[in-house]
């Protein structure tokens, strides 16, 4: 499996692709589809910043606040 940014980044895509298909081909009106897409892509895009903003978070770690004598 890859690793790194671009390589989670493409499992998050392939997840909503999964979502996309898994609504297309279930019963329901349309009204209800649309709604289930958008929760589908809202709760996947949800999830990406969040673990976006933990990877970039840990590339540069703050150690201690470096205080300047002012």
């Amino acid at each position: 499996m890859a690793s790194g940014f671009w390589g989670v980044t493409g499992f998050f895509i392939a997840l909503e692709v999964i979502f996309a298909l898994s609504v297309a081909f279930t019963g329901g009106k349309k009204d209800e589809k649309q709604l289930r897409h958008l929760l589908c892509l809202l709760a996947v895009v949800c999830c990406w910043l969040l673990w976006c903003f933990v990877y970039i978070a840990q590339m540069h770690p703050l150690i201690r606040p470096v205080l300047q004598n002012v």
